[in-house]
């Protein structure tokens, strides 16, 4: 789904019959490239579209919050190589 110019994909592991809320959100850059920002919480919903909901509603929440500084590489991973 499109929110504020980002796509957030619902990408739901599936664990022992519980979903964990997961997936993607995207957005293309200025030059065309796509941003990717791996999505993860420790949310387990029993139901495959329960889950995507609350995935949903916690991307777009993160997106109000973080902005494109999701994006950013991260501090802790530095020195680590690629």
């Amino acid at each position: 789904m499109e929110y504020k110019g980002y796509e957030i994909v619902s990408q739901p592991d599936n664990q022992s019959g519980q979903y964990r809320v997961s997936g993607w959100i995207r957005k293309a850059d200025a030059s065309g490239e796509t941003l990717e920002h791996r999505f993860e919480r420790s949310d387990m919903l029993p139901g495959r579209e329960a889950c995507d909901a609350m995935m949903v509603t916690k991307a777009q929440r993160y997106i109000d919050e973080v902005g494109e500084a999701m994006f950013a590489p991260d501090p802790r991973r530095a020195g680590e190589s690629e």
